[in-house]
C-alpha cells in the first residue's frame, strides 16, 4: 500500500460520480462479482497519537492463491505532517500478520499492541524501532487478550487467557446449559489474569483479587459472538476497572459485572453487576463509565443505560441515551463521554456532557460523498471501532474508518474541537470498489399490519425505474438478530449476516429489499421491544407486507419473490416457505436459509441461547398451553405441508447458536415431500463461517440459485 500526500484530492475527483445525490445513469462495466466482494479490504483500529505525530490503522482482506483464499491483515504507522491538514509524510508496516490492540502511550513516545498472542512495545520517537516482547510466556501458554498502559507510562497492563485443552475421551459433565464446548469439541474458556510488567524488565505480576469474581473477561460472551471483548480499563490512581463473568456458562451471560482492581494490594472489590459491561475510565480524572441493562436483566432488546461513578462517590449516576444501545468509546478532553449509537441507517458520534447528561451529536465535516446515511466504526451491533487520545493541553484527536453504501470504508482521524469533528483521510484502499457503479438505493417505508411504521433499504439496477413498465424478480433479505440491523455499509461487502452477495444480485438484474423490521435496532427502545412474546408474528408481517408494498408500486409480481436470510433471518425463510402463499398471496420462487432455526420448540435446551428464548417468550413451551401453541404457529417446520419453493440450505457443522438438527429436520422435511433441495454443510464452522473458501462458496451457490429458480424476465 502506499499512500501519496496528494492522494486525497484524487480519490475525491475520481469518486464524486457516486455521490448519492448523483443522477442515475445507466453504463457499461463488467459486474461486481463475489471474488471481488471476497477481496475487498476493511480498515480497523485507526488511531491517532495524542500529539497528532502519529497513526496507525489496519487492513483486513482476503487474498487468492492457488490453495484457495486466505485471511490477510497488515497493520500500518504514519508519520504526519504538522500543519493544519495532516499529510501523510511515511508509511511503515507495524505487524505483517495483523496487530490487535494497538494502543498510543499517554506521552506520544511508544506504541502498544498485541500480536500472535504476547504483547509488544515499538518506540516511535523519530521512526517506529523493532518490536520488543513485554508479556513472558505468552503464546503457547497463555494468549493476550487486551492491553493498556500503566499509569505511569511505564508499564503495560494486559489481560491473558489460559491455553488448556480438555482430556481427550473423558465424560463432560453438563451441569447448566448446553456447553460450547461440547458442541464444538473445544476447551471450555477461562477468565483471564489480569497482570503488570515493567517495560525492558522481562518480569510480570499477575493479580489474584479477580479470581474471586471468575477472571476478567467475558469468555463465555466472546466465544459466543457477542462483540463486545470488554476487558478493562485502566485509571491514572492505579486502580483498574475490568468485566467479569461469574462463570463461562454460554447461557450465563447476565452474570456480567463490572469490578475495580487496586494494583497496589491487589484488592478487588464490585462496582455493579446486573449485566454490566464496557469499563471506560477518564486518564485526567478518576471517573469510571461502563454500560449496563435498564431492568436489572439481560433481554433480547438490549436496553442499556451508561452509568458513571466519579473518584470519591460512593452510587453510580446513570444515564438513558435516546437510542439506549450505546457503545462507549471514552472520555474527550472536555471531561464528555464519547459513544456511538445507531439511528436509523447510521452509526454515529456522540457526547454525553457530565454530570447534566446532555446528548450532544459530534458533527463529522467530510467529503461530499458521504452525505447522506453513514457508518462510523463499523457495524455490528452497532460496535464501535472508534478510538480517543489526548495531547498534554487536553486535545482531542480521535480515529474512526466511515463508509457509506457508495463509499468504501476508508480511515479518518481528526481533531475534535467542540461538537465538530474536520477529518483528515489516510488512508486509499478498495480503489476497485471505489471506481465501480453500484446499485441504486433508497430508503423506503411501509405500513405494517398494526400501522407501526417499518423502513428498509431497496436496491434496483442502475437506471431502473418502476414508471417505465419494467416490472424485476424481486429477493428479500432479512437479516439476523433480531436484534440487529441493515445499516449504510459499503454495498460491495455484502449484506450484514453472512455478507450475501446483494450488489451482484441486483447487476445480475434483480431488485432488493433489506427491511429493518420491528426488533431490529436504530429505532428505539420501543421498536426493539415490539416483538416481545411475538417472534414470527408482527416482524414477519412487516417483513413480507414491504413485499408486497413493492409488488402494488410496480416493481415486482407476487409469482417472483425469493427470499434470503441467515440466523434469525433463516427463521424468517423457514417459516416463509409455508406460509406467505396463505397469509400473503405471494408465491415463493426460492428460499435460501443459513444457520436456520426451524422450531422453536425444539431450539429451547439445544441452543447456547436458551435463556434468551425464556427472555422474549415470557417463558418455554412446557409453562403455558398458550405458549407452546404460539412457538408451534410461528415454527416454519410446522407448515412445510404447503412449502413449494425450491430451497438453498446452508449450516455450519459446529454451530452452537442454532444447532445443525434444525437444518437436518427441515432438508429432510422438504427431501421427504420432493421439493428441490440442496444442502451444505460447513466441517469446522460455527453459526457464521469463518473460512473465506466457505463463505465465497455460500455466495457462489446463492447467486446460482436464485438465478435458476429466478427468471429474470418478468
Amino acid at each position: 500500500l502506499s499512500v501519496h500526500n496528494s492522494f486525497k484530492m484524487v480519490s475525491l475527483l475520481l469518486l464524486l460520480t457516486l455521490n448519492l445525490l448523483a443522477p442515475v445513469i445507466a453504463t457499461q462495466q463488467d459486474p461486481w462479482t463475489t471474488l471481488q466482494q471476497a477481496e475487498a479490504a476493511n480498515v480497523m483500529d485507526v488511531a491517532i497519537s495524542g500529539d497528532s505525530k502519529w497513526t496507525v490503522y489496519t487492513v483486513s482482506k482476503t487474498t487468492k492463491s492457488n490453495d484457495g483464499l486466505s485471511p490477510e491483515a497488515t497493520t500500518f504507522v504514519q508519520e504526519m505532517s504538522q500543519d493544519d491538514d495532516l499529510k501523510v509524510l511515511s508509511q511503515v508496516k507495524l505487524c505483517e500478520s495483523g496487530c490487535d490492540q494497538v494502543v498510543f502511550s499517554p506521552l506520544s513516545n511508544a506504541i502498544a499492541f498485541v500480536e500472535n498472542g504476547c504483547a509488544y512495545v515499538s518506540e516511535i520517537t523519530s521512526s517506529v524501532q523493532p518490536a520488543t516482547v513485554v508479556s513472558p510466556n505468552c503464546g503457547a501458554n497463555y494468549s493476550v487478550q487486551h492491553v493498556e498502559w500503566g499509569p505511569d507510562a511505564k508499564s503495560l497492563v494486559y489481560s491473558k487467557q489460559p491455553m488448556i485443552q480438555p482430556p481427550t475421551g473423558t465424560a463432560r459433565v453438563v451441569d447448566d446449559d448446553v456447553l460450547i464446548d461440547v458442541i464444538t469439541d473445544t476447551h471450555t474458556p477461562l477468565g483471564a489474569f489480569l497482570c503488570q510488567s515493567q517495560i525492558g524488565s522481562g518480569k510480570e505480576t499477575c493479580f489474584k483479587s479477580p479470581a474471586k469474581f471468575g477472571g476478567v473477561g467475558m469468555p463465555g460472551w466472546f466465544i459466543s459472538c457477542w462483540p463486545f471483548p470488554s476487558h478493562f480499563s485502566v485509571m491514572k490512581n492505579g486502580l483498574v476497572a475490568f468485566t467479569y463473568t461469574k462463570d463461562t456458562y454460554s447461557n450465563n451471560w447476565r452474570n456480567a459485572g463490572v469490578a475495580l482492581l487496586n494494583m497496589t494490594d491487589d484488592t478487588s472489590k464490585g462496582v455493579a453487576s446486573n449485566t454490566s459491561f464496557q469499563p471506560v475510565t477518564s486518564t485526567t480524572d478518576n471517573i469510571l463509565a461502563y454500560v449496563q441493562t435498564d431492568e436489572g436483566n439481560y433481554t433480547w432488546s438490549q436496553n442499556w443505560q451508561v452509568c458513571v461513578v466519579t473518584a470519591g462517590t460512593a452510587d453510580p449516576k446513570c444515564y438513558t441515551t435516546s437510542e439506549e444501545m450505546p457503545s462507549l468509546v471514552g472520555f474527550d478532553g472536555q471531561g464528555r463521554l464519547l459513544y456511538t449509537q445507531q439511528r436509523s441507517m447510521s452509526i454515529e458520534l456522540w457526547g454525553l456532557e457530565l454530570p447534566m447528561g446532555t446528548k450532544v451529536p459530534i458533527q463529522i465535516k467530510t467529503t461530499p460523498l458521504l452525505n447522506g446515511p453513514y457508518v462510523i466504526g463499523g457495524a455490528f451491533r452497532s460496535t464501535s471501532h472508534v478510538t480517543v487520545n489526548l495531547d498534554s493541553d487536553g486535545t482531542t484527536r480521535i480515529g474512526f474508518s466511515m463508509e457509506n453504501p457508495n463509499f468504501p470504508q476508508q480511515g479518518f482521524v481528526s481533531k475534535l474541537i467542540d461538537n465538530v469533528a474536520q477529518v483528515v483521510q489516510i488512508t486509499d484502499v478498495n480503489q476497485e470498489g471505489a471506481n465501480h457503479q453500484f446499485p441504486q438505493w433508497e430508503t423506503i417505508q411501509w405500513n405494517s399490519s398494526d400501522g407501526m411504521v417499518i423502513e428498509g433499504i431497496l436496491m434496483t439496477p442502475q437506471g431502473f425505474d418502476p414508471k417505465k413498465g419494467k416490472k424485476l424478480p424481486l429477493v428479500v433479505f432479512t437479516h439476523c438478530g433480531p436484534a440487529m440491523a441493515v445499516t449504510a455499509t459499503f454495498m460491495g461487502y455484502g449484506s450484514v449476516c453472512a455478507r450475501f452477495p446483494l450488489a451482484s444480485i441486483v447487476e445480475a438484474g434483480y431488485i432488493v429489499l433489506q427491511p429493518n423490521y420491528r426488533g431490529s435496532t436504530g429505532y428505539g427502545k420501543q421498536f426493539r421491544l415490539a416483538n416481545y412474546h411475538d417472534w414470527g408474528g408482527n416482524d414477519y408481517n412487516d417483513v413480507f407486507l414491504g413485499a408486497k408494498h413493492l409488488v402494488d408500486m410496480g416493481y415486482s409480481s407476487l409469482d417472483q419473490i425469493t427470499h434470503v436470510g441467515w440466523s434469525y433471518g433463516g427463521y424468517m425463510s423457514a417459516l416463509a416457505m409455508g406460509t406467505v402463499k396463505t397469509n400473503f398471496g405471494i408465491d415463493l420462487r426460492a428460499v435460501i436459509t443459513g444457520g436456520t432455526l426451524s422450531d422453536l420448540i425444539s431450539h429451547t435446551g439445544t441452543t447456547d441461547i436458551s435463556n434468551i428464548i425464556k427472555s422474549w417468550a415470557g417463558g418455554y413451551h412446557w409453562d403455558s398451553p398458550a405458549l407452546r401453541e404460539l412457538m408451534t404457529k410461528n415454527s416454519g417446520i410446522y407448515h412445510i405441508e404447503n412449502a413449494t419453493a425450491p430451497t438453498l440450505m446452508f449450516h455450519g457443522s459446529d454451530d452452537p447458536r442454532m444447532p445443525i438438527s434444525q437444518s437436518f429436520q427441515l432438508h429432510y422435511a422438504l427431501k421427504s415431500r420432493g421439493i428441490p433441495v440442496r444442502f451444505l454443510t460447513f466441517p469446522g464452522s460455527g453459526h457464521i463461517p469463518g473460512d473465506p473458501n466457505q463463505i465465497l462458496r455460500v455466495w457462489d451457490e446463492t447467486l446460482q440459485w436464485v438465478q435458476k429458480y429466478s427468471n429474470v424476465t418478468v
